[in-house]
């Protein structure tokens, strides 16, 4: 940390968390963050803070505490925390004071993608895209934009940033007159959702809880009348994210925030349209792969929300300005993902969320089918609660089958690649009902045969 002088213009428009401008050096501008205000003069000579950026607050009180422990506990400078938890595009690198006026209030153009007006009417679409079944990556950009812009896809405009297509096959599209172009300018300030007051939020379509959910549910209730954090032991299938929507929609008809840990990105897409049908644009996901741009919209608008938000988030969420928190969620528990073991902060979400929750008032919901050894003795030695679910939702089995020798299928000739007869007999059904199969293979790296 360094000293700066708060000039006398400028001192009632400071407070902790404030983003900056100060000379570091001779001539470099950087964005400092205002980490305390004091009375104490020092005795080496300070110079004085540019001015107050537009940024307003990056960091809020229960951020800074919260930066603070990770620093002590594990072993890190703030500095290393404050890298890792503001993106980037908010933490402007050393420039010139030319330089860093120019680009922090140079006003960014946004490109949007639309239809070609010509496309309005179905039948002109389904011929544009009957056109493209050759090439499979342009039809799959046409589908995703409809997908996500819904029943209003002939007019709509989506933001470039929302399309994983790559810039080659949208330039194609672009090319071929079924996508349109546009640039808008991005206000400095984006327009925030205010959350709904507490009672004026419904949720709509929850899952009905079983007699079992009902009362693991409920007992969860009863877990963090006593404690902070909650580990619900849950054997797989038996519904827990029936559960966790439950806990949430309490916590959003009151207008907390909640949030929603999972271990892996690959997990977020399946999951966010599940949520995202009950819960709506309550939903925010959050994680590494979104562009910076989109990081540091998030961030912004969490910060200045006063609640009622849903964050679908990996482990680096954690960071994330949460106003009004109410719970938060630590789903697959025991999964290593949680750790950052590359670069510094070396931290722990799942600890940092157990730390965070009775520090914002909030509980915290640790749940697995295979609890970590940690949690498992926190629980039985009362530190957390704990509530153990053995029932599979409506009775559900898991189904194993042990297939027979492959290699007797294959002198038969009833080998089909790596299938034989009795798994394509046993696949094809479950298949055909839309269920999901399983192959459990017993060597990894190594041929399934040899042959001469």
């Amino acid at each position: 940390t360094y000293t700066y002088r708060v000039g006398e213009g400028i001192m009632d428009a400071v407070s902790e968390g404030m983003a900056v401008a100060v000379q570091f050096g001779q001539r470099k501008i950087q964005m400092g963050i205002i980490w305390r205000l004091h009375n104490e003069k020092p005795a080496f000579r300070t110079k004085d803070i540019d001015t107050v950026l537009l940024l307003g607050q990056v960091v809020s009180t229960a951020q800074m505490r919260l930066w603070e422990w990770v620093s002590e506990y594990y072993m890190s400078t703030l500095g290393d925390v404050m890298r890792f938890a503001v993106p980037s595009s908010l933490k402007p690198k050393g420039m010139s004071r030319e330089e860093f006026y120019r680009d922090i209030y140079r006003p960014k153009n946004i490109t949007y993608i639309s239809l070609h007006p010509s496309l309005s009417g179905d039948g002109a679409l389904n011929e544009a895209c009957e056109s493209l079944r050759r090439s499979r990556a342009q039809y799959a950009a046409v589908m995703e934009f409809i997908e996500i812009a819904g029943t209003g896809y002939a007019s709509a405009g989506i933001e470039r940033g929302k399309l994983s297509a790559s810039q080659a096959v949208l330039k194609k599209l672009l090319d071929k007159g079924i996508f349109v172009a546009s640039q808008k300018e991005e206000a400095l300030v984006r327009a925030t959702r205010v959350a709904q007051a507490a009672g004026n939020f419904a949720v709509q379509g929850l899952p009905v809880l079983t007699a079992a959910q009902r009362t693991a549910f409920e007992a969860i209730e009863e877990g963090f009348g006593t404690h902070s954090a909650t580990l619900l032991q849950g054997v797989t299938g038996s519904g827990k994210t029936e559960i966790y929507m439950h806990l949430i929609a309490r916590q959003l008809e009151r207008g907390a925030t909640v949030l929603y840990l999972m271990p892996e990105i690959g997990m977020t897409s399946q999951l966010v349209k599940r949520v995202q049908k009950v819960f709506g644009d309550r939903v925010t996901v959050y994680h590494s792969m979104l562009p910076d741009r989109r990081r540091a919209e998030v961030y912004r608008r969490l910060g200045a929300s006063s609640g009622g938000e849903l964050i679908l988030g990996v482990r680096s969420s954690v960071f994330l300005p949460l106003n009004n928190l109410g719970l938060i969620i630590v789903d697959e528990e025991h999964d290593a993902s949680y750790k950052q073991s590359d670069n510094p902060p070396h931290y722990f979400a799942m600890v940092c969320a157990v730390w965070m929750a009775p520090q914002a008032g909030a509980h915290c919901l640790l749940a697995s089918a295979t609890p970590s050894i940690e949690s498992y003795v926190n629980a039985a030695v009362g530190k957390y609660g704990f509530v153990k679910l053995d029932e599979r939702h409506g009775d559900a089995q898991l189904p194993v089958t042990m297939v027979s020798d492959t290699r007797r299928s294959l002198k038969r000739g009833e080998r089909k690649a790596h299938f034989n007869k009795e798994m394509l007999g046993k696949m094809q059904p479950a298949l055909a009902e839309r269920q999901q199969v399983v192959r459990f293979q017993n060597q990894r790296g190594v041929a399934p045969e040899i042959s001469c």
